[in-house]
Parts: C-alpha cells; structure tokens; sequence
C-alpha cells in the first residue's frame, strides 16, 4: 500500500503498487524486448496515469505502445523461488515444483538456459508438478515452463554458485591462540 513505485517502460511513467497485504512483483522484458509485470503473489495495480489495471497472482500486463495485454499464466512456480541463491558441491541437485494456475493439468516441459530467450539450453525435461537434474554449471540461469497447450509461464532467474572447500595447515587444528602473539599465519589448500 502507499505510492508504490515508478518505473520508465517504453518512455511512459508506470505506478506500480502492491495492494493491502503486500504483494510481489517482477518487472522484465519479453523475449520480444517488450515490457511486462506480473504479479508474483498478491494483488497489483499498474498504472500510467491515464489508465489502471489490477492485476492478481498469477497474471501479468504487457502495457506496450499502448496496448495493454493481461494474461493468465498457465503455471505457477513454486520452486526454487524468484530469483534464488543456490549453493552446491560437485553438483548441484536442482528441484524444480509449480501448479497448473487454472486448476488444469500441471504436466509441463521446463527448459533451462543460460540466456533470458531459451537460446543457450543447459538442460530440459518433462514432469508434472516437480522435475529435478544434476548438474554443475556455473552462474546466472533462466527457466521457463510450458503448458501442454503452449502457454508459457514466467521466466524466472537462479544463480548456482559452486562452493569451494579448504583444508587448512596452519594453525592446526584445535591450536589455542592467545591475545598479544602478533600476527598468525594461515595456510590451507584449495
């Protein structure tokens, strides 16, 4: 609730506000470079002053060249959440889960990229409701889901970060180290 916030879309001033209860929100661009906003959870209103549209979960507006689009997305993701931080050893265990929004068949295709248009495909498969894989590369990557009557959800965004182990030498383990010695020297291998 309150002002919101204001973002520049295609030279037009849009409002974007959560209603009361808070609510979610993701602003990018279609593959098309089109604008869109949806709203993750929650209800929305986007505004450009001459014109107000509500959105609730699960929908999102392309209010391009002065057309504006809602649509109801066909899934939701649940899993791994906007724009998540996942850590991983050798490989990461990847789990991805969503719901059909319509109350339909949650049996989607989920393709996932290292770039926002699907070109750069790391990985794809099929499931219905959840899909998992393996894998250990690096970085910023898209996924997608497609209905099987074509709608596409959202795209959403992760980061894989493989974390690195360290086997120190010095000071040994358990070594009790006292104010006053002065500087101490760490040694470890990466």
């Amino acid at each position: 609730p309150g002002q919101g916030i204001k973002i520049q879309v295609d030279g037009r001033w849009l409002t974007v506000k959560g209603q009361e209860g808070g609510a979610n929100v993701q602003v990018s661009t279609s593959e098309q470079g089109a604008p869109q906003v949806e709203a993750v959870d929650g209800k929305v209103q986007v505004s450009d002053g001459a014109r107000t549209q509500e959105l609730s979960q699960g929908q999102e507006i392309s209010p391009a060249a002065g057309e504006w689009k809602v649509r109801t997305l066909a899934l939701k993701p649940l899993a791994p959440v906007l724009g998540a931080v996942v850590y991983f050893g050798a490989d990461a265990e990847l789990l991805f889960r969503w719901e059909a929004a319509d109350g339909g068949s949650a049996r989607a295709r989920l393709l996932l990229s290292r770039d926002r248009q699907g070109q750069d495909v790391v990985m794809s498969g099929e499931g219905d409701g959840q899909w998992s894989a393996r894998t250990s590369v690096q970085g910023t990557l898209y996924w997608r889901l497609s209905a099987q009557d074509g709608r596409q959800g959202p795209l959403r965004s992760l980061r894989l970060v493989q974390e690195r182990s360290a086997r120190l030498f010095r000071p040994s383990h358990g070594a009790q180290l006292e104010e006053g010695l002065g500087p101490v020297g760490v040694e470890w291998e990466a």
